[in-house]
């Protein structure tokens, strides 16, 4: 906006220019460069707005600074993304420069274009790529190293726990991703979702996903893949299930978790499920204007886009990076960390009742899991069908296990 001040700055989220430094208002090319040197890289508005630039105000532009970074990184894109060539064959003198800027965006491996002496280093290619700014948020949780964590943490258990802990996060992970979509499984979906889970798939579901394994933070890629999937929504029912399962797939192609372990993001999801939301209108709710829907009859409807490709093809990613960063570190720190302490729980309780009384298998293990799950307690209506097989002093010795382990670990008043 032009706001009375001496120089270029920002004000809050307003970049303030002077008067005097104002640019043309029709020349599309000017607003353009004034852009990317002041406002970074939007392929989606830039796909479009050169479809308006000519050959001929290129060349001009170039004439006046040939090795210009600015003019250069317009002429890349110009040629890549219209599919034209510029009639300019003098050559450029320039150092080569990153078309995103490492500092302000992250970044994936680099592919060097000689003619221009620009290296595109996005987050997939000149046909898809989306776009992450690296946020404090984003910074701040790129830094807490957490599939590392995740190893470290899973390589602190017994190996019998650590199985226990993995089958626990299979199991959620498939009923909440379920769950999410309002919808209960079936045991046999329930296992066929798992066995999905479970396996390296969709090897041809998009080029980003399955690039070599370089120069992308998994947990990026992974909700690059997720969130472009959900966003493009190619089949009428399971997308979101199969966007979630993508993240899986994604951290399993960059050999990011070893030993079948799986971080339950659909868990921590479904625990964040407004976040969730909000993280999928941002893309949402401003492509809406981009659709003319029809009803037709009863439930038929007619969908057609009368937008750009360029909203698809190049997207924001950031808002749905950070969330799943997020989502990652609470799966980490909440979801695992409160499953292998449960389960430490359930088997000294477990152990103790052994010890004392002779209760058949069945019987005590939902007892306890009741017990633990209701702060200690087993109400008399969950008693009821345990009357005959399991005595007063058995339920009443359960509790004080269960209680007495559950104070030692904060989540009930000491006495």
């Amino acid at each position: 906006m032009i706001k009375p001040v001496t120089r270029i700055s920002m004000i809050g989220d307003c970049l303030a220019v002077p008067h005097a430094v104002a640019l043309a208002v029709d020349s599309v090319l000017e607003h353009i460069l004034f852009a990317l040197k002041h406002e970074g890289i939007n392929l989606g508005i830039l796909a479009q707005a050169l479809e308006v630039v000519s050959a001929d105000s290129l060349l001009r532009e170039l004439e006046k600074a040939p090795n210009g970074l600015f003019i250069r990184k317009v002429c890349y894109l110009w040629e890549g993304l219209t599919r034209q060539r510029l009639d300019y064959n003098k050559p450029i003198n320039s150092r080569v420069s990153p078309l995103f800027d490492p500092q302000c965006y992250v970044t994936g491996p680099s592919t060097r274009n000689s003619r221009w002496r620009i290296d595109f280093n996005g987050l997939g290619s000149l046909a898809y790529c989306a776009t992450v700014e690296r946020t404090p948020e984003i910074e701040a949780l790129l830094s807490f190293d957490i599939l590392d964590r995740a190893k470290s943490f899973m390589a602190t258990l017994p190996p019998e726990m650590m199985d226990r802990a993995i089958q626990w996060a299979y199991l959620h992970e498939t009923r909440d991703s379920f769950a999410i979509e309002k919808e209960q499984p079936s045991e046999e979906k329930s296992r066929r979702f798992v066995q999905l889970l479970r396996q390296e798939l969709m090897e041809e579901l998009m080029a980003f996903a399955n690039q070599p394994v370089r120069g992308v933070d998994p947990l990026v890629a992974a909700a690059v893949t997720a969130f472009g999937f959900v966003f493009l929504h190619p089949f009428m029912d399971g997308n979101g299930r199969l966007s979630r399962f993508l993240i899986h797939q994604t951290l399993c192609h960059y050999g990011a978790l070893e030993n079948g372990l799986l971080l339950p993001v659909s868990v921590a999801m479904k625990h964040e499920e407004q976040a969730y939301l909000e993280a999928l209108k941002g893309f949402s709710r401003p492509t809406r204007e981009f659709w003319d829907v029809t009803w037709l009859d009863g439930d038929q409807m007619a969908f057609d886009f009368i937008g750009h490709p360029s909203i698809y093809r190049y997207w924001d990613a950031t808002c749905c990076v950070e969330f799943t960063l997020q989502m990652a570190r609470r799966a980490l720190e909440v979801e695992l960390r409160e499953e292998t302490e449960f389960l430490d729980r359930y088997d000294r309780v477990i152990k103790a009742v052994n010890q004392r009384f002779d209760v058949r298998g069945s019987d005590l293990s939902r007892l306890v899991m009741m017990c633990l799950d209701n702060d200690g307690k087993v109400s008399k209506h969950r008693r009821k069908p345990f009357q005959y097989s399991v005595s007063e002093e058995v339920f009443e010795f359960i509790e004080e296990e269960v209680g007495s382990a559950l104070r030692e670990v904060g989540k009930l008043p000491i006495d």
